[in-house]
């Protein structure tokens, strides 16, 4: 029987997670430490990535989630994942793929870094005006202030 690697385990343990938004296990594999940042959330440190993902998670419509480990070593995975869901502000379906890399560090997630094509996802976010200004600095800067001002709220509200 072959050995797996602890990093392919908190990997898939990561994404089984968050398939179930079982975002108390998510917020448990980050590192008190981590870094995470993806297009719309840029710089995330400590526990805001978690509750990044709480907040994601319990907006979501219609959510799920498949991911195929492609690559794991002693404190790294890299990952491609299909996150499937309504989103909420405006109902739409979106299907997003996703390539991430996850460093970690005894045992825990210390950095993540989510890579996607802001502009094939605001397309599908948020309809015409994201496939008329997605592609725009202006419309991706303001997509990420809206997230960070929810993440925020979302931080105030939950003692954060």
């Amino acid at each position: 029987m072959a050995v797996v690697n602890d990093s392919f385990q908190i990997a898939t343990q990561f994404y089984q997670a968050m398939d179930k938004r079982d975002s108390k296990t998510i917020e448990t594999l980050y590192d008190n430490e981590a870094h995470f940042s993806d297009p719309v959330f840029p710089s995330l440190t400590g526990s805001e990535a978690g509750a990044m993902w709480t907040m994601l998670l319990k907006g979501a419509k219609e959510f799920s989630v498949s991911h195929t480990v492609l690559k794991s070593e002693k404190d790294y995975a890299e990952v491609q994942w299909i996150a499937k869901y309504n989103f909420s502000k405006t109902g739409r379906p979106v299907v997003n793929q996703i390539n991430t890399q996850m460093h970690f560090k005894n045992g825990l997630i210390i950095r993540q870094k989510d890579v996607f094509s802001m502009y094939e996802w605001a397309k599908q976010a948020l309809g015409f005006p994201g496939y008329l200004l997605g592609w725009s600095s202006f419309m991706q800067s303001k997509i990420q202030a809206q997230a960070k001002s929810n993440l925020e709220k979302h931080l105030k509200s939950n003692g954060g």
